[in-house]
């Protein structure tokens, strides 16, 4: 059975493997939506589109 937590372990692998932005991955999770200096882009957040964008490449049933 999966609980949040695993599943939150388990978006951030998917992530990696199509090589998602960590930007994204993070806005796309509610981490940093409007902090995000992790990758040096303070203050900056992807666009509702270039999340979705990323979210149409993920497979979850081939992962």
């Amino acid at each position: 059975m999966w609980d949040a937590h695993s599943s939150r372990h388990y978006w951030r692998y998917l992530a990696s493997e199509i090589e998602m932005p960590g930007s994204v991955s993070r806005s796309i999770q509610g981490h940093s939506l409007w902090k995000d200096d992790h990758d040096g882009t303070y203050g900056s957040t992807p666009s509702l589109k270039k999340r979705y964008e990323w979210l149409c490449k993920i497979d979850p049933m081939k992962a």
